[in-house]
C-alpha cells in the first residue's frame, strides 16, 4: 500500500498543479501559524531537524549562513544562487480511507479525521479525488508550514485511513544539500545538474561550503565528467545520497 500511495502522490502532484508554494498563497486569516520569511531556510530546517515546525535556531543560522555564502561567492561560484527543495510539497498529505470513512466524508458528516484536522489546523480538505474508480484519495492542506512526513505519520493513526504520505515532488535538477558538519557548525554542498533533466540529470557538478564559527570555507568543487574524486567527497556525499534516496537525516546529537 505504501508504494501505492507514493505513486499516487506523484500523480496527484500532477495533477493539483503542485503549486510553487501552496502556503504562501493562503489568505492571511487562515494561517494562525507564523510562516518564516525564507522559504528556502524554513525548509531545510524542516527536513535536516525532521521536526514537525522548523526550530527557529536552525532556521535562523541556515538562512544566515546562505546569505554569507550567496553574499560572498555569487561572483566566482555563480552556482551557489542554487536552492534546496525537500522531496515533499510542505503542510500537504494525501490519504486513503476505508469505505466507511470515504461516505462520511462524502455526505459531509463529522469523522475521525476531525479533532487531527483542528489540533493541525488543516484549512482545506480536498474530497475532490475521492471517487476515482481504483486511485480514490482526498488530499488535506494545513495552515503554515509543516513537515509533511510527521503529519503523514500522525494521520495514520487515525481510524479508517488505510494510508497516508506526502505529497512528493518529482524529477530531478538542481539542488541544495544542506547538513550539520562534522567539526560543528554546517556544510552546504550545491550541485547544478544537466543533460535529460527533469527525467533524470546526466551530469552534475558540485561545490562544497563549510560554516563553522561564523567562519565560511570553500572547501572546492567536483566535476563528474573529468575530475577524480576529492578527498572531500566522503564526508560531503552523505547529504546528497540521504537526499536522493528519499531517506532522513540522523536526529541531532
Amino acid at each position: 500500500m505504501r508504494t501505492a500511495v507514493r505513486i499516487l502522490s506523484l500523480l496527484a502532484c500532477f495533477a493539483l498543479a503542485c503549486d510553487d508554494d501552496p502556503v504562501a498563497d493562503r489568505p492571511a486569516d487562515s494561517q494562525p501559524d507564523v510562516v518564516a520569511e525564507d522559504r528556502e531556510a524554513d525548509e531545510a530546517a524542516l527536513w535536516l531537524s525532521r521536526e514537525l515546525t522548523s526550530p527557529p535556531e536552525l532556521y535562523q543560522t541556515i538562512h544566515n549562513d546562505l546569505v554569507v555564502i550567496r553574499g560572498a561567492y555569487a561572483g566566482s561560484v555563480p552556482k551557489v544562487s542554487v536552492k534546496f527543495r525537500p522531496l515533499w510539497v510542505p503542510s500537504m498529505i494525501i490519504l486513503s480511507v476505508d469505505d466507511d470513512l470515504k461516505q462520511q466524508l462524502l455526505a459531509g458528516q463529522p469523522t475521525s479525521l476531525d479533532y487531527l484536522n483542528g489540533v493541525m489546523q488543516a484549512i482545506e480538505v480536498d474530497t475532490s479525488k475521492l471517487e476515482m474508480p481504483g486511485l480514490g484519495f482526498l488530499v488535506i492542506s494545513f495552515a503554515g508550514r509543516k513537515h509533511s512526513q510527521r503529519l503523514a505519520e500522525l494521520y495514520r493513526t487515525v481510524p479508517g485511513v488505510t494510508a497516508a504520505d506526502p505529497n512528493g515532488w518529482y524529477g530531478d535538477g538542481p539542488q541544495l544539500y544542506p547538513w550539520r558538519s562534522p567539526e560543528g557548525g554546517m556544510s552546504y554542498l550545491f550541485r547544478d545538474a544537466f543533460g535529460d533533466c527533469p527525467a533524470g540529470c546526466i551530469y552534475s557538478i558540485f561545490y562544497y561550503f563549510r560554516r563553522v564559527n561564523g567562519q565560511t570555507e570553500y572547501v572546492g568543487s567536483y566535476d563528474r565528467r573529468v575530475d577524480a574524486e576529492p578527498s572531500w567527497w566522503a564526508e560531503a556525499k552523505i547529504a546528497y545520497t540521504t537526499h536522493r534516496q528519499g531517506l532522513e537525516p540522523p536526529p541531532a546529537d
